[in-house]
């Protein structure tokens, strides 16, 4: 199993296209794991909707916190099961 990590912030114009590549990819057991960073456009309704469709793609709980880029990605690690290094 392999665990992906999408840090996102107001990326409605790319994320649908983004995630969808992930989902058609020939490798299927993965998990995406995404945590929007409070975006002010319709990227964290996009990717409710994604989510709603596959089982494999999970949100992870933002508790209405902007953490920036790099707090964002480190919370997301926290989450990850899959081993790496």
């Amino acid at each position: 199993m392999v665990d992906i990590l999408l840090a996102t912030y107001n990326g409605e114009a790319y994320v649908e296209e983004q995630v969808r590549s992930i989902i058609e990819q020939s490798y299927t057991e993965w998990r995406l794991l995404i945590r929007d960073d409070n975006s002010t456009d319709d990227t964290l309704n996009i990717l409710k909707r994604l989510a709603s469709e596959d089982q494999r793609i999970q949100m992870v709980k933002d508790d209405g916190v902007r953490l920036g880029v790099t707090a964002n990605f480190l919370c997301l690690l926290s989450y990850a099961t899959a081993p790496y290094t």
